[in-house]
């Protein structure tokens, strides 16, 4: 695994280390008694959360395991999507082989597929290389057992003709399937 995989793996661990902190603490908040004789909503001291939204139904904070789900889907997407728009036609499709162990069997056959067909084209090209950086990352959808994520990356390209890198900006859209308690990459697709 290279120093660039390394660093990013550790980045999203350590962003859903905080992620998950900072939902602890914000549970751990006691939140103001409600005036029974009253018989008005409590009023919330600054810095909490609304303990009503706009229709006046109650907010419940999500559950632990929630905010852990959700915390280990957007670090994967977060460091698939890096890790699957970088490239270069010189790598022998590491990248792709790196990210098997985050897809599910159709994936993986997708990705076989992919390298095979590519290999058969591949001929003698000049350089060719795209970094992908992840800027955010969306949740379309999320139950128990699958996802739907688009993160926002901006990749730049690298071209032996023209030594100044292309930079643009493109989404992927990837989802997810939770196999065994992880979640895993069923398909994978740029906007």
């Amino acid at each position: 695994m290279s120093k660039r995989n390394k660093i990013i793996i550790g980045a999203a661990i350590v962003l859903a280390v905080l992620a998950i902190i900072i939902l602890l603490l914000s549970l751990g908040q006691k939140e103001p008694a409600v005036n029974e004789n009253a018989n008005q909503p409590a009023v919330n001291k600054p810095g909490l959360l609304p303990l009503t939204n706009i229709n006046g139904n109650v907010n419940l904070p999500q559950s632990i395991k929630e905010a852990q789900e959700q915390s280990s889907l957007l670090a994967r997407a977060f460091t698939f999507s890096e890790k699957f728009g970088s490239f270069s036609n010189q790598s022998g499709f590491e990248n792709l082989e790196d990210l098997k162990v985050m897809m599910t069997p159709k994936m993986i056959n997708w990705t076989n597929q992919y390298i095979a067909e590519s290999l058969k084209q591949q001929g003698a090209t000049d350089y060719l290389g795209i970094t992908t950086k992840s800027l955010s990352v969306n949740i379309n959808y999320q139950t128990e057992v699958a996802a739907e994520v688009i993160v926002a990356t901006q990749r730049s390209e690298l071209a032996a003709a023209n030594p100044r890198p292309r930079v643009y900006y493109q989404n992927i859209l990837l989802q997810f399937v939770n196999s065994d308690g992880a979640w895993k990459v069923d398909n994978a697709v740029w906007q």
